[in-house]
């Protein structure tokens, strides 16, 4: 993995004073000066406007298809004239820079299970109108094959996105959110560097993301299993589809031929109708799973199960030690270097949620872990290239080798914490020791706990696709085009909130996510309850953490420990690491901000105060995106760790579509969400605002003349939002625009 070196000139000429708040000065009040319009764009790709609308038409058949020619045509992605004008969706996660009416915007282009990409545009009248500049980093070319927006075979629109920048020092910085499972919220942002050019706003960036299929030239031997299609047939050794190396590679399912004997007992068995089950595995029969069963490269898939005729349950196997179920491959290395494993990995409902990548350079006579353990994001997931880059962690001894091979094997779950199963204890951190104890869980999440249950024993099987090792002769780095550069020091980062200005080290307010922290320390945070509109249990945990770095890819976190004011539970929890006052990672009131979303804005006020104004959400949405409201809160301190909330969910600056007479989960009472009418708009559904009804977050407030800011923020309409049947894919992720002027003797810079 290569690094970005950056010489950085440090001067204290550089930067002007911070004022600080040193007494109670009177908080800004902010006063919507025009209506919210939704944004357009000149040029570009296609938008969903061209598709038609609600009900009619599509990214596939619509007016303007997707693709040129479009329909069974299929073709190339459409690249609008710069004369051509649409409706600016669909795009999310504004982040943009300038002020008065010139502004420069960065942008995630997301057609919903199509694609992912960043859009650069410019605006001359304060975010009212763009013109498209560039777009790069785009996660597939492929073509819809349905209105059902189906494309690239599975409807994978997970790549990178949600942009921000920090420029310093001459420097330009993109970094973006690796959003492929399981990455997403645990690995590093992704760092570009930058030279604007023009209209060549994201140079030298390329078209296509590294996630995209891997260059021919650089495959050692792939495997797409594209020849594997027949359902019916066994297939427990697919030939390659790519084969550079020097012997003959081979693919070969484990463990799914031994014979194991388990009894669960009635509590645990999950589907197995609840009766005590004695399973026996026999025999396998790995195949080639339907066309457009999964995506995102192509339509076929090996699918790695058990139980042949006669055979009861599966394969998989609750008896079955750790690390020998799953798949392997052996692949000649000689004359290769700079070895990199990718692979796309899906797991149904009940198929095993845990896997672990081992490898091995005698032939197979051992084996070792490399990399953590893959855990799926619940139920059933794509997990697109996971990625183990052997040079990069060191591991020389694989390349120029015709001994090398890798495995992917099912391990027990080291989060689980049910009853009736043994704990996870791996001797010597050995994750595949015979010796250690634990149990399998599978891949859906316990509808009740939201917390893993044991695998029942019954059913449930993985499937690979784009098994690909690649390396080069010539002893360079195989992903050459752009390289994944990741930050270090920012815990489970999912983007910046705020880069805080003049200051050096560089300062930044990051949102922290984890997943599922009803069973990932700290656990004592209570779930959200079943809600409207998603009807979801959630319990990700999310707070706002401060960072500093002077070469734009090493961070050092350096947020206090805060212990906030838990008032749902029995006691409160020990202090942990978070800004305090922006949000209540435990609350579940929907009158609470529980979550906090990124590409916010901060502004330095004449009172001495930091203006804030960012997106928030409750147990009420059931999804830690945190979409309800954009609020607006102040800090008096040059730390940036104590927070006042003005303008909250129920008087917020604007808010989703309102619901009225709900019981709040924490305290009982009838409450109706916002309480208030929101300063921009009406949160009403079916109004004339219905396009940010649903979601709306990602606020940027830009000066656009004195006492006045610009605020641009993405919105989905409700239809989509509340999901089933009026779902309307013509009017999501949009990008809109009003104008704010503030007040209450409190100036801008």
């Amino acid at each position: 993995m290569k690094k970005i070196e950056f010489a950085l000139c440090v001067s204290t000429a550089l930067f002007a004073p911070i004022l600080v708040g040193t007494s109670a000065a009177q908080n800004a009040q902010w006063t919507a000066t025009s209506t919210p319009i939704q944004a357009t764009i000149a040029g570009g790709p296609w938008t969903l406007g061209q598709g038609g609308t609600a009900t009619t038409g599509g990214a596939y058949d619509g007016p303007t298809p997707y693709c040129t020619p479009g329909n069974s045509g299929g073709g190339t992605e459409l690249v609008n004239a710069p004369t051509t004008v649409n409706t600016f969706n669909p795009y999310y996660f504004p982040f943009v820079v300038g002020n008065g009416q010139s502004l420069k915007g960065y942008f995630d282009y997301r057609p919903k299970e199509i694609n992912e990409a960043v859009v650069a545009a410019t605006s001359t009248n304060a975010g009212q109108s763009w013109t498209f500049e560039q777009m790069v980093e785009q996660l597939t070319t492929e073509c819809p094959n349905s209105d059902a927006n189906t494309a690239n075979s599975g409807g994978n629109d997970d790549g990178e996105g949600h942009p921000s920048i920090i420029s310093y020092g001459g420097s330009t910085i993109l970094y973006t959110l690796d959003r492929v499972t399981p990455h997403v919220d645990s690995d590093g942002l992704i760092v570009h560097q930058i030279t604007p050019r023009g209209a060549n706003a994201l140079s030298p960036l390329p078209a296509n993301s590294p996630f995209m299929q891997p260059p021919t030239a650089n495959l050692i031997a792939g495997w797409n299993f594209d020849n594997d299609s027949n359902t019916s047939s066994v297939n427990l050794s697919p030939a390659p589809s790519t084969n550079n190396s020097a012997g003959t590679p081979t693919a070969t399912a484990l463990g799914m031929t031994n014979s194991y004997t388990y009894t669960m007992s009635a509590p645990n068995v999950g589907s197995v109708n609840g009766s005590n089950v004695t399973k026996t595995t026999l025999s396998s029969d790995p195949s080639g799973e339907a066309a457009n069963n999964i995506g995102p490269n192509n339509n076929e898939a090996w699918r790695v199960v058990g139980g042949g005729t006669g055979a009861p349950g599966n394969g998989w196997n609750l008896a079955a030690p750790p690390c020998t179920q799953g798949a392997q491959f052996m692949v000649n290395t000689t004359g290769f270097h700079y070895i990199v494993l990718q692979f796309d990995w899906y797991t149904t409902n009940q198929g095993v949620r845990d896997l672990q990548v081992l490898y091995t350079t005698n032939g197979g006579s051992t084996w070792t872990p490399v990399g953590p353990i893959q855990v799926t994001g619940g139920g059933s997931t794509f997990n697109n290239q996971i990625t183990i880059n052997f040079h990069a962690l060191g591991i020389t001894s694989v390349e120029n080798n015709p001994n090398f091979g890798v495995q992917m094997v099912s391990v027990y779950d080291p989060d689980y914490i049910g009853t009736a199963a043994p704990a996870y204890s791996a001797p010597g951190g050995n994750v595949c020791s015979a010796a250690g104890t634990g149990t399998y869980t599978a891949a859906s999440l316990d509808s009740t706990t939201n917390q893993p249950d044991q695998y029942n024993n019954n059913s449930g099987n993985w499937r690979f696709d784009e098994v690909n090792i690649l390396g080069t002769a010539n002893n360079t780095n195989p992903i050459t085009s752009d390289p994944i550069i990741n930050t270090t020091g920012l815990v489970n980062p999912d983007g910046f909130l705020a880069v805080v200005p003049n200051t050096f080290p560089i300062k930044v307010l990051y949102i922290s996510k984890t997943l599922n922290s009803d069973y990932v320390a700290p656990t004592s945070y209570p779930l959200c309850p079943p809600s409207i509109p998603n009807g979801n249990l959630n319990d990700d945990v999310e707070v706002v953490r401060i960072a500093t770095t002077t070469n734009f890819v090493n961070f050092t976190d350096i947020t206090p420990f805060n212990t906030p004011a838990f008032s749902n539970t029995g006691s409160p929890n020990a202090p942990i690491q978070m800004v305090n006052g922006l949000s209540d990672p435990s609350t579940t009131s929907y009158s609470g901000i529980r979550w906090i979303s990124g590409n916010g804005t901060l502004l330095q006020l004449s009172n001495g105060n930091w203006g804030l104004f960012f997106g928030g959400g409750n147990c009420l949405d059931g999804d830690s995106d945190a979409f309800h409201a954009i609020m607006y809160a102040e800090s008096n301190g040059s730390d940036l760790t104590n927070w006042t909330v003005i303008n909250g969910i129920n008087n917020p600056i604007a808010s989703i579509a309102q619901v009225s007479n709900v019981t709040d989960p924490q305290t009982g009472q009838t409450v109706t969400i916002p309480a208030n009418t929101p300063l921009v708009g009406q949160s009403v559904s079916g109004g004339q605002y219905d396009w940010f009804s649903g979601r709306v977050y990602a606020p940027n407030a830009v000066v656009s003349s004195p006492g006045t800011v610009s605020l641009i923020f993405a919105g989905y309409n409700a239809g989509f939002q509340l999901g089933g049947s009026s779902r309307d894919l013509s009017s999501y992720r949009n990008i809109g625009q009003v104008n704010l002027s503030i007040a209450n003797g409190v100036t801008l810079p």
